[in-house]
């Protein structure tokens, strides 16, 4: 059986579920047109990809094709993208493809990826941490107008070799804004961090002027902001998950980083932060992993809380201030009685009408149960 994913992606009809845990080399996805509880709704597939398969985090849908970004598998970083193209049978092997940038000449060592995001006509992915040199800054792009298997298709940037910013490595998650993207910062090999890259869609890919950061926690905004996976727009305002602020130290923690995007970037009143937890709302509203925005209210995904995975689901309400307790609450389906282990997640995905918790590692280790919140009542 599948087991262990990091993020998901949907193409309007079917959800898909990334294959991330070791010996998970399953793409797992839902008919959402079908039965929730029912196995026939269901399907895994493994693609027998060169690499050894699995090891992948989240995914992109481009309008014909997912693809999911490679990580690390348990034996090797990888670079090896995965494609399904989405007008061919799921269980078919020539409905899929593989490329591995880093083996064919792209870019220095393009390698450990968590997070893909489409916009235009490009794909891109968001360095986080390969074996050997540790977390990275090396972008990769793929012109989804081109070959998927040429390397002339595909290139890549690292802003931070080019004298951008202090030490813009270890990105979980890219959001967009329309005219920028933004990686979401996490861990830069010395330190969990809270320097947000910002690429300029209208220029060069390869132009250093087209990249930028800036780090709001440098500047007076929060008490921690830093340590963040996936980021989540209601339109207007970005947010970004908290995760924790120090590897190896437990600090997960729950402070929301906010950003205006029609505010300068590199102005500290552009920003804010908002820590529910240390404000009376819930349990213990620490560690999360990606989120989505149903239309009125921002729902972040838990994911470990530094005691134990966890289930406690947080929301913001944005048509209040982000500032005041009152626009957030929590709810924990597992200590309601909800499922068997249903604990420990890594994303969220958004049908229209529910959001799937993408299930990752609950108290017994990389599990499969699939969270599911109806956002309708």
């Amino acid at each position: 059986a599948p087991f262990g994913f990091h993020g998901g992606v949907t193409d309007g009809t079917y959800v898909y579920f990334a294959p991330h845990a070791a010996g998970n080399k399953e793409v797992m996805r839902y008919d959402t047109r079908a039965p929730f509880n029912a196995a026939s709704s269901w399907e895994a597939y493994d693609p027998q990809a060169p690499s050894g398969g699995g090891g992948y985090s989240e995914g992109a849908f481009d309008g014909r094709y997912i693809y999911f970004a490679p990580h690390d598998n348990g034996v090797i970083s990888m670079g090896e993208v995965l494609r399904f193209d989405t007008t061919q049978p799921f269980n078919n092997p020539s409905s899929w493809q593989t490329f591995d940038p880093s083996q064919n000449g792209v870019g220095t060592s393009p390698k450990g990826y968590w997070g893909a995001h489409f916009v235009g006509r490009y794909l891109y992915f968001a360095p986080e941490w390969q074996r050997v040199i540790g977390e990275h800054g090396e972008v990769l792009r793929y012109d989804t107008t081109l070959p998927f298997t040429a390397a002339s298709s595909w290139q890549t940037f690292d802003a931070g070799a080019h004298g951008v910013g202090t030490d813009p490595d270890g990105y979980k998650g890219i959001i967009s804004d329309g005219a920028f993207l933004y990686f979401v910062p996490y861990y830069n090999g010395t330190r969990s961090h809270g320097e947000v890259l910002r690429y300029n869609l209208a220029l060069p890919f390869n132009s250093t002027s087209a990249w930028t950061t800036y780090t709001p926690a440098n500047f007076g905004v929060g008490n921690i902001a830093k340590g963040f996976e996936g980021a989540v727009s209601d339109g207007r305002y970005i947010y970004f998950v908290p995760s924790y602020s120090g590897k190896g130290t437990g600090a997960y923690h729950g402070e929301v980083l906010r950003y205006d995007p029609t505010l300068p970037f590199n102005v500290a009143s552009s920003w804010a932060a908002f820590d529910p937890g240390s404000n009376g709302v819930g349990v213990d509203p620490d560690g999360y992993n990606g989120g989505v925005f149903d239309g009125r209210y921002i729902i972040f995904a838990p994911s470990n809380n530094g005691t134990a995975p966890h289930a406690e689901v947080l929301r913001y309400d944005t048509t209040r201030p982000f500032g005041s307790a009152s626009s957030w609450s929590t709810f924990d389906p597992a200590r309601n009685g909800v499922g068997t282990n249903a604990r420990g997640f890594a994303g969220a995905v958004y049908d229209g009408r529910y959001i799937y918790f993408v299930p990752d590692r609950n108290s017994q280790g990389p599990h499969d149960e699939v969270l599911r919140y109806d956002t309708r009542p």
